[in-house]
């Protein structure tokens, strides 16, 4: 079977066509089911089959007895269409009683025509008249060929204008007619259901009435009506004389086939409940829908809703003939939708009508829109909206152009910083003869001169002056060992004694949505204002069995047809025992103490006349009954049971009374949808394929949490019972409300096992990496003498330390932490605190080798004079980017900037405190020989180790030539040119978002729930334009800029919603918004039977549609250009909120828009909100697309309003005032985010570059030169790592931001202290003092941070969760990698080819003195070369002196 196309997969959506849509039309819509009028307790029906659903039954009936009979020939008849005055006059003298088949009814008949025949009135001929008979509380037609009896019934001239001409009209007799006072009340009664299913479309609904008037009262009945069968039975009723009278039980009509294709073109697009009103009428989906099903099914009488059968033939024939009867089809007037009909004011709107429509320009996409807003607050215009990089083009231009300014700014620097140098060709350095060798090179020759006043400008001495201060604090340190180690770590125990005031949060708004952001605050806004949403409990089921079902198709005669497997009868046995039980579950309230049922804590739309829950199942036709569903029926032809209720509940979910005698309503009064309970189709809306079933359950949702633990428990155990359940049968998935922040929750306690093993594998790598190892006297003891396991492992209780004192101190602001911090941040300080972990033991370790003589304090002071100047620089220019973090307003980024920023800074102080402590204290053991967990052991003849480590000689002889190579650095260059290149062309195209399959772990049972919800679920999630500010409602100005209908202002809020749903491949609107004005106004209209808005004529209160007609008056409101009378909207609103929809009255308000106003007596209206919903959306970037449209479209609602309301102030003296419309869906304050962070990342990322400038520029000696290369290297490394994300699919959100601000602090220790003892270096080329610094620090780089980082990453690959697998384990992996690529190959080919060249005035100062003397990091060759030992330290090179600062020259006079 054909059907429309699937509508969304999110969850929260499904609950939303219960709240919005269904729920309002409650039982009443579903009357106009099949005659379903017919069936209520007036017990009439029988003018007018059915006008609504019900599924299609074939033409049998059981029969009780007696007499079926055919239908005569009806007199001679004219083939005119034309005006009633035409036809010809008629005596009272006119007798045609042969005619008439039973004598009993012509005698009956023509005895009330002869006394009521005005003869100035002709009548032409009918063929059914009066009721004969009553079956079912269905009315039956008498079979009757009469001429037309006169009839003065005003309500009929009210509701068939268009049937009695004026002419034919008498003052004393009324109008002849087909009808009595009775059948004229059965259409009345039936055509007021018709009202408040069409009456949005007055042009519909007058061409429906009018069809119904002609077919049940024209005079010219017998031209197009042919009666087939007739039957006298138990049902019949008896004339005077007690003799049965015949009732029609089958007729044919004749129609013209454009007449009838015009009744249904009118009403085709006519929207109810929040779908389509020919899903009603028409037995099917709207989009599959046609004229000749329209007919068919309303002609369809199955004995229970239509009392009999009409055969309805559509021609194109203006004249036929059928057996003899010359038949003329019935033609009358049409009105087109956006024509005004007689029984209104105005002609539909365009919601209802496409052709009504006044605007041709159809809504335009993102990238199609013409103009935008200048800002947020104001409505100013702009030129056409563009965007580069998901920002707006003015934020991207910011971006752009504050980077460029920066880039200038410090070009700038660099440019005068370079014009007082001297180029690097230069060799020759006025000296006396100095030999100055590093080893394996020849020395440089210098010529002595006379010492000369020293040059005034002296950049360099910031670093110099740290150097010396480093020097004496390091001194300082050796003298006060044990007190340096006491006051941090008691100063650290005390900072740690917060983590007992700590506080996480796993909510999801409070991680990524700011407090004050716009969207945050109308959350906050709707959820006081209106309540929350729902709580939404949910199971979707699918048979292991997925062959076809061949089963009798009832709506189509009984034909075996192939089912969906989802129809398999065991499947939906097992799975209603399944669902019966969860509609059963008890449990323990944590609060009371009580026995929690679904019933004390489920949303009840109907409350209080119905009190059972909002449950949407397949099984919800059956009144969620397993009595109902066992239950079978049978007649003389066939036997019923649940496939054949299902079959007519698919195809029509208004049917009130099935072939079982059931409703197809839900038990709490609403009908169900079939796409909202089936899923994964054959072809669109195909529901009889369908494959699985979904099962949604409703909870009242508090806003105070504490309120919602009954709730919560019951999903606890909701979640335990389908946990514990298994099935041969079916497979299924669930989730409910809370299962999200559990199953978070239970992610990181599953993955802390798996962090737990990475820091554990990094521990035992620097514990063991930090040694060197070597047996002496064959005492295998002996080499844990050189060994530092245990400086290793108290290194990192250091790096903890600092970890859990910022923690703690933020605690003790109440300041709550993260998972992310937690998981993280540890990861983060470890990288950096193991880097200066080996900066300072290799330090200690070369030292040895170049002057082991040297006493403790002078060695402590070397080793703080190289290292810490270096640790600053890193710290402070890392710090500095993560505290820039902390201007965002995503609250995880802010509090995980602000976290690690000071965790940086205080890994610092702990580090040159408590961790040097321990180091001197270490270096005492090991210069006293004692073995590590050996202290009683001394080894006093342990050989200093001399040899060059393995990996030192790895960078000296083989990588670093080999990388210098000319060749291999334009290679190297090349290479990473076209990497930079092609991650700037691709990293435009990484999607943002975060799916929420990566949050829950990779066992949960919610992936399985995700998955089929991509699947089977087709509903889209909820969106509401809600109106903030006091508007007077009453006002009929305000009326029309609010309202949808075709009166209203051309772009009020209605019309810009209908408008946009139009186009719902571009806006993401799937249906026109629910408008409880427009829904109001028809509920107080006086045209129903009875009226909605009735009083009591004893107490004046309020009198509903399903009370007694006798004990109330309507409140007759007046209406002036389609709108209610101002006094009588303001009087009559509380009513219609808390009205009910009902069989008599389905514009009832209190189910759908119960909760839609902020309403108050006193002070009217304050807000209200008008809802609709999102067409599917599958993907992260349709999420944010919708957001972004809906918002756009309320931007334009709120411009237009405050327009034409000052308008009105000025033109008619008003005191309107200003509104604001915002869109509100629960998931757009996840989404928020995607609106500003390219943007906000790009800043952020862009001052962490300008800050490390700074930093690295100031303690590099004022050398802007080296400050560029840094920056520039890390630039590369993020957009590198930028590109990444897109090959590797890794999204961009906070987390990825997250990231992307860490990596950027772990690029500092990639790139600063190589470039750093670059600056250092006094060799004469480029290359060789990029050789120099590759072979002394590249080894601590790729020792301390890649090596340890790389292990620890690889451990993550086997986390439990995507989050950590994707966000963690590929992004640090890229971070280690492509840190290490740039800063071991990308900055060395860099520094040798562009590197800052090598100063006179700085060779002159600091090698030169008038004493003679130069300063440390100064080599000078030895005289007698040590003998070769063997040593694993990074820098043992042999040969080489570091000279403190102050040392004599020692000259080569060689």
């Amino acid at each position: 079977m054909p059907t429309p196309s699937r509508r969304s997969r999110r969850h929260v959506l499904l609950c939303l066509l219960i709240l919005a849509s269904t729920v309002a039309v409650g039982s009443a819509a579903s009357t106009v089911a099949r005659n379903g009028t017919a069936g209520s307790a007036d017990g009439q029906n029988g003018t007018v089959p059915s006008i609504v659903v019900g599924s299609p039954a074939p033409d049998f009936s059981r029969n009780a007895t007696t007499t079926t009979t055919k239908a005569t020939n009806a007199p001679p008849i004219d083939d005119s269409w034309e005006e009633d005055t035409e036809a010809p006059f008629v005596s009272d003298e006119y007798d045609d009683t042969d005619s008439l088949p039973h004598s009993t009814a012509r005698n009956s008949i023509l005895s009330e025509h002869r006394n009521t025949t005005n003869p100035l009135n002709a009548p032409v001929g009918c063929v059914m008249r009066r009721v004969c008979g009553r079956h079912n509380k269905l009315s039956q037609n008498c079979a009757a060929h009469v001429y037309p009896v006169p009839l003065f019934n005003q309500k009929l001239l009210d509701l068939c204008p268009n049937v009695f001409s004026s002419r034919i009209f008498s003052s004393k007799t009324g109008a002849p007619s087909c009808c009595d006072d009775e059948q004229v009340d059965i259409l009345r009664t039936q055509m007021s259901v018709a009202h408040d299913l069409l009456y949005k479309c007055p042009s519909c609904y007058s061409n429906f009435v009018n069809f119904w008037c002609h077919f049940s009262c024209s005079i010219k009945q017998q031209k197009f009506v042919k009666v087939m069968d007739t039957k006298t039975d138990k049902h019949s009723r008896n004339d005077t004389f007690g003799n049965p009278l015949p009732y029609v039980t089958r007729v044919k009509a004749y129609i013209n086939k454009d007449y009838a294709d015009a009744i249904f073109n009118s009403c085709k697009d006519v929207r109810f409940a929040g779908g389509y009103a020919m899903d009603a009428i028409c037995g099917e989906s709207r989009q599959t829908c046609t004229t000749k099903k329209l007919f068919a099914f309303m002609g369809k009488a199955d004995g229970v809703h239509v009392p009999f059968n009409i055969q309805f033939e559509l021609t194109h024939k203006e004249v036929l003939d059928d057996a003899g009867t010359r038949i003329v089809p019935l033609k009358v007037q049409t009105w087109a939708c956006h024509e005004v009909a007689p029984l209104s004011q105005s002609a539909c709107s365009c919601s209802d009508c496409l052709t009504a429509c006044k605007s041709d320009l159809p809504y335009p996409a993102i990238e199609q829109r013409t103009y935008g807003f200048k800002d947020k607050t104001t409505c100013e215009r702009v030129g056409a909206e563009c965007r580069i990089a998901s920002m707006e083009c003015m934020s991207g231009l910011s971006v752009m152009t504050g980077g460029l300014i920066a880039a200038v700014l410090m070009g700038s620097i660099l440019v005068y910083y370079c014009m007082g140098k001297s180029t690097d060709s230069d060799a020759t350095i006025s000296a006396s003869p100095l030999a100055i060798t590093a080893a394996g090179h020849h020395p440089l020759q210098m010529e002595r001169h006379q010492p000369g006043p020293l040059p005034k400008k002296r950049t360099y001495r910031i670093d110099d002056r740290l150097i010396e201060w480093c020097q004496i604090y390091g001194r300082y340190a050796a003298d006060h060992t044990r007190k340096l180690l006491c006051g941090s770590l008691v100063v650290a125990m005390i900072l740690s004694l917060g983590l007992v005031e700590i506080r996480t949060t796993t909510d999801p708004v409070e991680l990524w949505s700011n407090k004050e952001s716009q969207l945050r605050k109308e959350k906050d806004f709707f959820d006081r204002t209106f309540s929350p949403f729902h709580r939404v409990e949910q199971i979707i089921l699918a048979p292991r069995v997925e062959d076809a079902v061949l089963l009798p198709n009832v709506t189509r005669s009984n034909y075996n047809s192939y089912y969906g497997p989802v129809f398999n009868r065991t499947f939906l046995r097992e799975a209603f025992v399944l669902i019966d039980g969860l509609l059963n579950l008890e449990t323990i309230s944590p609060k009371t103490g009580k026995t929690i049922r679904l019933n004390d804590i489920c949303y009840k739309p109907m409350a209080p006349d119905n009190n059972n829950c909002a449950v949407m199942s397949l099984f919800s036709y059956f009144q969620n009954s397993l009595i109902n569903f066992n239950a079978t029926g049978d007649d003389e032809f066939f036997d019923y049971d649940s496939h054949t209720h299902l079959q007519q509940c698919i195809s029509g979910p208004f049917t009130m009374q099935t072939y079982l005698k059931q409703s197809c309503l839900s038990d709490f009064g609403a009908p169900i949808e079939p796409y909202v309970i089936l899923g994964d189709f054959n072809s669109t809306n195909d529901y009889f394929s369908a494959r699985g079933m979904v099962v949604t359950i409703l909870l009242e949702n508090n806003l105070d949490k504490s309120e919602n633990e009954d709730a919560a428990a019951w999903e606890r155990a909701f979640i335990n019972y389908l946990k514990d359940t298994s099935s041969d049968i079916f497979t299924f998935s669930y989730m409910a409300e809370r299962s999200i922040e559990d199953e978070i929750d239970r992610a990181s306690s599953s993955d802390k096992t798996t962090v737990i093993i990475s820091y554990l594998f990094m521990f035992v790598y620097v514990a063991f990496a930090l040694g060197q190892y070597k047996v002496m006297n064959n005492e295998l003891i002996s080499m844990l003498v050189k060994s530092k396991f245990i400086l290793g492992i108290s290194g990192v209780v250091v790096v903890a330390l600092s970890v859990t004192s910022s923690i703690g101190i933020f605690a003790f602001y109440g300041i709550p932490a993260t998972m992310i911090i937690l998981e993280v941040m540890p990861f983060l300080i470890l990288a950096v605190g193991v880097d200066n972990i080996f900066l300072l033991v290799q330090a200690y370790q070369r030292l040895l080798v170049t002057d082991p003589d040297l006493e403790l304090g002078e060695m402590i002071a070397q080793i703080c004079g190289q290292v810490i100047p270096s640790m600053m620089l890193s710290t402070l220019s890392e710090s500095a980017c993560f505290f820039l973090g902390a201007i965002t307003d995503m609250p995880a980024v802010k509090t995980f900037s602000m976290y690690a920023g000071l965790a940086i800074l205080l890994n610092f102080v702990f580090q040159i405190t408590c961790f040097l402590a321990l180091f001197i204290i270490d270096i005492k053991r090991q210069k006293a020989g004692r073995a590590e967990f050996f202290f009683w052991k001394k080894y006093q003849d342990v050989e200093p180790t001399s040899e060059e480590s393995y990996m030192y000689r790895f960078f000296k002889n083989i990588f670093s030539p080999a990388l210098l190579h000319n060749s291999v650095r334009m290679f190297v260059f090349v290479f990473f040119a076209g990497w930079f290149a092609t991650s700037c062309y691709v990293m435009t195209d990484i999607r943002l978002g975060l799916d929420e399959k990566m949050a829950v772990p990779k066992d949960s049972y919610m992936l399985p729930h995700f998955n089929n919800m991509e699947k089977y679920m087709s509903v889209g999630p909820p969106v509401y334009f809600v109106i903030r500010g006091t508007l007077d409602y009453n006002d009929f100005h305000v009326n029309k800029l609010i309202s949808g209908a075709a009166s209203a202002h051309q772009y009020s809020l209605g019309s810009q919603i209908n408008h946009a749903a139009k186009y719902p491949q571009n806006s993401y609107i799937a249906h026109p918004a629910n408008n409880w004005i427009d829904d109001y106004t028809d509920w107080l209209r006086p045209g129903g039977d009875p009226p909605c808005c009735r009083f009591y004529r004893l107490n004046g209160s309020f009198c509903a549609a399903t009370e007694p007609r006798d004990a109330c008056d309507s409140c007759d409101v007046q209406y002036t250009n389609s709108r209610p009378d101002r006094k009588a909207f303001a009087s009559h609103l509380n009513d219609f909120l808390l009205d009910n929809p009902s069989k008599k009255c389905t514009k009832g308000g209190k189910a759908q828009y119960g909760r839609s106003l902020d309403y108050h007596a006193t002070r009217g209206i304050a807000a209200s909100h008008f809802m609709t919903y999102h067409t599917p959306l599958r993907t992260q970037p349709d999420f944010i697309r919708a957001m972004d449209n809906a918002r756009f479209i309320a931007k334009n609602i709120t411009c237009t309003i405050n327009r034409e309301l000052s308008m009105l102030n000025k033109v008619h003296g008003g005191h309107y005032g200003k509104v604001e419309v915002f869109a509100y869906s629960p998931y757009y304050v996840f989404y928020e985010q995607y609106e500003t962070i390219v943007w906000a990342a790009i800043v952020q990322l862009m001052l962490s570059l300008v800050v490390i400038f700074i930093v690295t520029f100031f303690l590099l000696g004022m050398d802007p030169w080296s400050a560029m290369i840094i920056v520039g290297t890390i630039a590369c490394i993020l957009i590198n790592l930028i590109g990444l994300m897109y090959w590797w699919n890794i999204d961009f959100n906070a987390i990825s931001v997250v990231n992307l601000v860490m990596s950027v602090g772990i690029s500092v220790e990639f790139c600063s202290h190589i470039v750093r003892t670059y600056s250092l270096s006094m060799k004469r080329t480029r290359v060789e003092r990029t050789h120099e610094a590759l072979a002394n620090i590249g080894c601590s780089v790729l020792s301390g941070i890649t090596f340890t980082k790389f292990g620890g990453v690889m451990v993550l690959a086997f986390a439990h969760t995507q989050i950590f697998e994707i966000f963690y384990f590929r992004m640090f992996l890229g971070i280690v990698i492509i840190g290490g690529m740039h800063g071991l190959i990308f900055l060395p080919v860099l520094l040798s080819i562009v590197g800052p060249p090598l100063n006179k005035r700085r060779m002159q100062e600091l090698l030169l003195t008038d004493n003679g003397y130069y300063a440390a990091n100064t080599r000078l060759h030895l005289s007698s070369p040590m003998s070769p030992k063997s040593s694993k330290s990074c820098s043992d090179a042999t040969g080489i002196k570091d000279v403190s600062v102050r040392q004599g020259l020692v000259f080569d006079h060689s």
